[in-house]
């Protein structure tokens, strides 16, 4: 949830997208991963080489937790905007004992 949260965020503030442009959420379940995409009209980005927390401000770690915490992501641009998407690994039993 966190890092949806952080890739939304990001969105919303950053996309250049007018008020109620559409943000378009993807969550997929995997054997082994779940894989999550977050798309909106925005022009996107090139995924950085490295991606380094700025300690001289406040705020804007939120694609460094999605680097530290994802097994991979990166992003795309779409037919429609932009794309950014991780993938995160899952103890499928695990996952389904916390669940219940």
């Amino acid at each position: 949830m966190l890092l949806l949260t952080e890739l939304v965020t990001n969105a919303v503030r950053h996309s250049g997208a007018g008020d109620g442009a559409p943000i378009q959420l993807v969550i997929r379940e995997h054997t082994e991963s779940l894989h999550c995409e977050v798309t909106d009209p925005g022009d996107g980005f090139d995924r950085p080489d490295e991606v380094e927390p700025d300690h001289s401000q406040t705020g804007g770690l939120g694609l460094v937790l999605v680097d530290r915490l994802s097994r991979e992501w990166g992003t795309r641009r779409t037919a429609d905007g932009s794309q950014v998407w991780f993938v995160l690994a899952h103890d499928r039993e695990e996952w389904r004992a916390q669940s219940a």
